[in-house]
């Protein structure tokens, strides 16, 4: 994974991300690089930021799974 350095959010900035990671956790997977580091800082490792960084990486099923602690088939019922 291409790690950038850590810039922490402003205050702004972490509350709207605080907001639209409550209100809806898949919103993860529509985040920049920079931003799942910041939810990454804010909430810990979460099984949606984990896996948007897998899916961001272009990760297997099997690795995505292997990470959360899921079954590659959890994956395969949304295909």
């Amino acid at each position: 994974m291409n790690r950038e350095e850590y810039i922490s959010p402003t205050p702004a900035e972490e509350l709207y991300l605080r907001e639209m990671y409550d209100r809806d956790p898949s919103f993860a997977y529509e985040c920049s690089h920079k931003d799942l580091e910041r939810l990454l800082s804010i909430f810990g490792e979460m099984e949606p930021i984990i896996d948007a960084f897998n899916v961001r990486a272009g990760a297997s099923d099997e690795k995505r799974a292997s990470d959360i602690g899921c079954s590659v088939e959890d994956f395969r019922i949304w295909e």
